[in-house]
């Protein structure tokens, strides 16, 4: 476990909603140097630069989607690994997801 809690690796939390964005960076947090956003926007300001080991991504997003934020580091970081998640419950996302 020593080398999980190194916290060397950089991983970004993009998530809208505060609790969930909170609790992911405290998950994250225990393992990874942990930068959180809650929208797309906040992202291109601060984030799309930088180079991630990993980033979370809410699919559902106030101005764009989880989909809008990966196009974005993938930019810069065509080979980032991602997750990208949702709480959501509307069909037309299962389709999309699954």
């Amino acid at each position: 476990m020593g080398a999980l809690r190194s916290r060397s690796l950089p991983v970004l939390v993009v998530d809208d909603e505060p609790l969930v964005r909170a609790k992911l960076v405290d998950i994250a947090g225990v393992f990874a140097e942990v930068h959180a956003a809650g929208s797309l926007s906040e992202v291109k300001r601060g984030f799309a630069k930088c180079r991630w080991s990993c980033a979370v991504i809410d699919i559902g997003l106030p101005d764009g989607t989880g989909w809008d934020v990966l196009g974005v580091l993938r930019d810069v970081q065509p080979d980032v690994n991602a997750l990208v998640l949702t709480g959501g419950q509307e069909p037309r996302l299962r389709l999309v997801l699954s």
